[in-house]
């Protein structure tokens, strides 16, 4: 191949080039002296450049040449397809007698279509034949040899199950044939089944069932036995799971035979032809026409069936469990008995006492307990030892088999009845009611599981409120007959009283209304703590307990609010209340009514954290929690409707969060008694103060103090009477604490109690002591009055309290009654030595008083006064005559 001449321009670019290199490498006389070397490089260059050249040029030759041989083999192809075309066209219009290639076509299609419904009628022929075949084999063996019979049954109703499940991929393109099956199968397990069970009925009459005393003699025993193995083994496809290579070889076993291929085969290749393609389902079986490898089939197939049997495990759990035969066919004189008694018009068929067919089960296990542990019990365990139902306690403890069996007809009892009380909740509530205890006698008494292990029997309380769907109902009735009897509570005359005997001496007494509310929410936890549903237990909660719990919430603000209403200063003027109501409403009456509100919300926000820590409500907790804290990422409601948001506004503000917080069920609902109790208490403590201060203001007024005793030298305080003024503080004061030690509780009583000595102490202090100036003998009457308050104090409260709750008056007082001369008294005295010791005077204490603020707190401390402090202790002795002159 002849390279091409270079042109004008390359020459001119290419000169330009060289004259650029040899300006770089030769700019001065010493790059001269490297020129030997420059000129080698640049042939090392272009001996590179050229053997690149010659491959390039090498490369470009070989693939002008194989492209040349392509093009030509090309066109070889084209010609012989066209003459292989022509040739077809020539053969299609001899074979079709037609005159265009299209007509051809078309008639070859049709030809095609006939080829395929014949070989899809020959397929559906052939497996119709096996299914008689299979059905004919069982029917001929089931009398003679019962055990032969199973292997064509079991055949044939895997094949059942192989047809269903390969339905949906082929677009249920044979529904007569899978109802074909399907009935085949049904008839020939009825035929076995009444056959079996015949035999067996006979071996019961002979041993005299139901009789309570079962006769076993002879041959009975092994005639027993077999008829309840032969039953077994027929339902034995049913209950008994196989392993998944056992499950995987009979249903290979039955695909493979030649008439289920060729019927797969023929839709296959129809729905190519159609152009719909085939399911993806069909070729889990045969991926292709040549059908892989067993191995490999049963591999697919092996996956299949697991996801099948999982989704068949799921739909089977809604179900009730499976009853064994040779229990349904015992049974059947039981539910004879069953429907004599509780489906005519016996006494014992009553609306009103579900108890009576309920407790029959009771009592026909009881009846037969022994009988069926004695020769039932070694059977079972036999049977399905080493199987996968080997730890189920329905088929393998035959008690558990016998209310399994028996449970069917108190379904359709209770079923049957559900209708009738739609009408009459009362009987309804009390069959709920006779439903739950009936279901927690078979769990706990009979330790019933349903099958379900770990999970445990939901009972048919369950059934009847879940599926059946007569929640909404029954709660709207629980709902209605607790508001009802809530609102009977609030109306009854004495339910505002105070209850002092139902609560312990030592506690807070309630009234008989807030007594009878929580029994009554007590009661309905009992009635919802059975059941299984954590959706139905928080709308029992939410729905009834806190909504009561609100009202009485609501009924205790209202009385409260309505106290401090009538007790207004307006209030005679807008609302018209007398000066004698308003007076009485601010006395005894009055604080009778605050601590009716005070004790009710003690009462019930205590009973709210009380009920927090049961174990019921603390499950509860937990499973709120829990679902809050998953459903918060999904934005799920928690449980039906109810998001988290309703639920954490009636409950608890922090549910959902991820905190490790000690929240409760009732946080809110307390929170909010005891705000109100808190509340109450202040206003306890004002309407005393207030009413207190108000009594001594007489005493406030009088000015006694000054006035000098003849014998002031030798008075004693003990022998001195009260002030007259001060006889009604001291009378009311008694009869306010001795009221309040009767209703309150120690803690809350010497809460009020300390508020009101400190309101008294700071009246006395301002109005009589730091007004008047005393002499020895009205310090000494001062001191009286002041201990008599403190004696009321203690006799109600506690030793000691008067004197705690007015410390700083009451040392004001010993300061001001100090003597006016040095008194030899025996004991220690104020040097601190053993003996005879001098009592400072007030003189004494003057001095060191206002000597120096240091000075001032030494003596303070001699006298063992703490609450007084130097300024005010001066301002004390000043009010002394004595020391004012």
């Amino acid at each position: 191949m002849v390279a091409p001449q270079p042109t004008s321009r390359q020459i001119q670019d290419r000169d330009i080039r060289i004259e650029d290199y040899l300006n770089d490498k030769l700019q001065t006389h010493a790059d001269l002296d490297n020129l030997d070397s420059l000129l080698e490089t640049v042939r090392q260059q272009q001996k590179i450049l050229r053997g690149q050249l010659d491959d390039a040029e090498a490369a470009l030759e070989g693939a002008y040449n194989a492209s040349k041989a392509h093009s030509s083999s090309l066109h070889q192809e084209a010609e012989k397809f066209r003459s292989k075309q022509a040739d077809i066209d020539r053969r299609l219009l001899i074979v079709t007698q037609s005159e265009t290639s299209d007509d051809a076509v078309k008639k070859f299609d049709h030809s095609m279509e006939k080829l395929r419904r014949l070989d899809v009628a020959k397929g559906y022929a052939d497996l119709l034949n096996e299914v008689d075949r299979l059905s004919i084999q069982a029917r001929k063996n089931f009398k003679a040899s019962p055990k032969d019979a199973l292997q064509p049954y079991v055949a044939l109703r895997n094949l059942a199950i192989t047809l269903k499940q390969a339905q949906p991929a082929a677009e249920h393109a044979a529904p007569h044939l899978v109802d074909h099956v399907d009935k085949t199968v049904s008839i020939l397990w009825k035929q076995m089944k009444d056959a079996f069970a015949s035999d067996f009925e006979k071996v019961l009459a002979k041993i005299e069932w139901p009789s309570k005393h079962v006769k076993f003699a002879g041959e009975l025993q092994s005639e027993w036995t077999l008829g309840i193995e032969r039953l077994l083994e027929l339902q034995e496809p049913y209950v008994l799971m196989v392993s998944y290579e056992d499950l995987c070889i009979w249903c290979v076993s039955v695909l493979d035979f030649i008439p289920i291929r060729k019927y797969y085969q023929s839709l296959a290749l129809s729905w190519s032809i159609s152009g719909l393609g085939t399911p993806g389902t069909l070729y889990l079986f045969f991926p292709d026409s040549n059908f892989p490898s067993a191995t490999a089939a049963n591999t697919s197939l092996c996956r299949e069936l697991r996801a099948q049997e999982e989704e068949n495990t799921h739909s089977a759990s809604q179900d009730e469990p499976l009853v064994l035969l040779p229990l349904e066919v015992m049974v059947k004189p039981l539910e004879l008995r069953f429907a004599y008694h509780f489906d005519s018009d016996k006494a014992t068929n009553r609306l009103d006492k579900p108890e009576y067919f309920l407790s029959h089960l009771d009592t026909l296990l009881s009846t037969y307990y022994e009988f069926f542990t004695h020769y039932l019990q070694p059977i079972l365990l036999h049977h399905f030892r080493g199987s996968n139902l080997a730890l189920n306690s329905i088929y393998i403890d035959s008690t558990s088999a016998l209310i399994t069996a028996l449970l069917p007809m108190q379904r359709r009892k209770i079923f049957s009845v559900l209708p009738q009380l739609t009408k009459q909740p009362q009987l309804l509530s009390h069959l709920m009611h006779e439903l739950m205890n009936f279901d927690i006698r078979l769990k706990e008494d009979w330790d019933y599981d349903g099958g379900s292990g770990v999970d445990g029997w939901k009972g048919l309380t369950w059934e009847v409120l879940v599926k059946k769907d007569w929640f909404g109902q029954w709660l709207r009735i629980e709902k209605d007959f607790a508001l009802s009897r809530y609102q009977n509570i609030i109306e009854q005359p004495e339910s505002g009283e105070i209850d002092y005997d139902s609560v312990d001496s030592s506690v807070t007494k309630p009234t008989k209304a807030a007594i009878r509310v929580n029994d009554l929410l007590e009661t309905v936890t009992d009635r919802y703590r059975p059941l299984t549903s954590f959706s139905q237990k928080l709308r029992f909660l939410i729905d009834i307990q806190i909504a009561i719990f609100d009202k009485f919430h609501d009924r205790l603000h209202s009385s409260l609010e309505a106290y401090l209403t009538l007790t207004s200063s307006i209030a005679r003027t807008v609302q018209g209340v007398s000066r004698e109501e308003q007076s009485q409403l601010q006395g005894l009456g009055g604080l009778e009514r605050l601590c009716r509100v005070y004790g009710s919300a003690e009462y019930l926000e205590k009973k709210m954290r009380d009920w927090s820590d049961d174990v019921f409500f603390l499950e509860l907790w937990d499973e709120l929690q829990f679902r809050a804290r998953e459903n918060s990422r999904s934005g799920r409601n928690i449980a039906g409707n109810m998001s988290i948001k309703d639920v954490a506004e009636r409950t608890s503000s922090v549910i959902g969060s991820d905190e490790d917080s000690s929240g409760a069920l009732f946080d809110e609902t307390a929170s909010a008694f005891r705000r109100l109790r808190i509340r109450t208490e202040g206003i306890i403590q004002d309407l005393l103060s207030y009413n207190l201060r108000e009594t001594l203001r007489p005493y406030g007024r009088i000015n006694p103090w000054s006035s000098i005793s003849y014998d002031s030298e030798s008075l004693d305080t003990a022998t001195l009477n009260i002030t007259a003024e001060l006889d009604a503080v001291v009378q009311q004061l008694s009869i306010y604490l001795a009221f309040l030690a009767k209703v309150l509780a120690e803690a809350p009583l010497r809460r009020v109690c300390r508020q009101n000595t400190l309101s008294m102490q700071s009246f006395l202090w301002d109005t009589v002591l730091m007004r008047n100036n005393f002499s020895t003998y009205g310090s000494a009457q001062f001191l009286r009055d002041v201990s008599a308050i403190c004696e009321v104090i203690d006799r109600y409260i506690g030793l000691g309290q008067g004197e705690a709750g007015m410390r700083k008056l009451r040392e004001a007082v010993e300061l001001l009654t100090l003597p006016i001369r040095a008194e030899e008294k025996e004991g220690e005295g104020v040097e601190g030595e053993a003996g005879m010791g001098k009592v400072l005077t007030i003189w004494d204490v003057e001095k060191r008083m206002f000597l120096s603020n240091e000075s001032a707190r030494e003596v303070l401390e001699e006298l063992g006064m703490n609450a007084l402090a130097e300024s005010e202790a001066r301002n004390v002795l000043e009010r002394r005559i004595e020391l004012g002159n």
